[in-house]
Parts: C-alpha cells; structure tokens; sequence
C-alpha cells in the first residue's frame, strides 16, 4: 500500500512542479519576445484555465483592478507552493 501513495505522491509532485514551471515560463517568455510560437500557446493552454478564475477574482477588489500588472500569475505561483508544502512528501512513503 505504501508504494501506491509513494506513486502518488510523487506524480503529484511532479505535475506541480511542472506547472509551477509552466506558469513561469508563461510569465518570462513575452519578455523575450516569443509570444507567438508553438511554445507559448503550448504554455498558454496548460495554464490558462487555471489562471482565469484567479484573474478573475482579483478583479473583484478595485485596487487589483486599476492595476496595470497581473497579479494572477503570483497568486497562482504562491497557491501552489501552499499545496506542495501541504502535501506530505513522497519520500516519506518509502
């Protein structure tokens, strides 16, 4: 049973690395310039779903709203770090 929530765990861990990495590259890419490409719609259609419903909370408070930058984008980088130290490590299954 233990090698079932290890298999878990780490998937788990995994795909919240992956798309903490996804966030930041969407972040950082139109920095560079590449914001048509392949890679950037890739990154655009992992992690728009998730990021919509956060920008569309922070713009229920006027003071996120009159803002010209999108706070979205930390508020999903921050809540995923809250769940990856929430959720017990996949090493302490072994």
């Amino acid at each position: 049973m233990n090698l079932v929530y290890y298999i878990l765990a780490s998937t788990v861990e995994t795909f919240l690395m992956f798309f903490s990495l996804a966030v930041v590259a969407r972040l950082v890419l139109p920095l560079f310039g590449m914001e048509e490409g392949r890679l950037y719609s890739a990154v655009t259609a992992i992690t728009e779903p998730a990021l919509s419903p956060v920008r569309a909370a922070l713009s229920r408070y006027e003071i996120f709203d009159s803002m010209p930058i999108d706070y979205s984008y930390l508020v999903m980088i921050f809540a995923l770090l809250i769940i990856r130290l929430a959720l017990p490590s996949a090493s302490s299954f072994l």
